[in-house]
């Protein structure tokens, strides 16, 4: 059985030749990657189309709760890129839309000024 992170990469491969059979596809591919360009390179751009091509704004967890103060809603499915790890090791790194989040109506670090916002 293959590693989740094999599975990925594989997404990548075949996406990059479906994007670049037609003219069409190449289009829906770079309204998706056009809106990532500064953020991420072309392979994660690739990956976020194949898994999710409406995304319009991603990041992972640890942001979007600590500096963008949105939770992830629970049960949305995260966006998977692949990274290399010591030694060139792949891993995966996930991400998520902002479509599958929502706002914190109360953050921790506001506890002690009166609560909800």
């Amino acid at each position: 059985m293959a590693e989740k992170w094999q599975t990925i990469s594989e997404l990548a491969e075949t996406t990059s030749r479906q994007v670049t059979q037609s003219p069409e596809q190449w289009r829906r591919f770079l309204t998706t990657a056009g809106r990532f360009y500064k953020a991420y390179d072309f392979d994660d751009q690739l990956l976020i189309y194949a898994q999710k091509p409406d995304a319009t704004a991603c990041a992972d967890m640890p942001t979007w709760n600590n500096k963008m103060r949105r939770w992830v809603n629970g049960g949305s499915t995260a966006i998977a890129l692949v990274r290399k790890g010591y030694g060139g090791k792949p891993y995966l790194d996930y991400v998520h839309d902002v479509a599958d989040t929502h706002p914190c109506l109360f953050y921790p670090s506001d506890a002690g000024d009166g609560g909800e916002r």
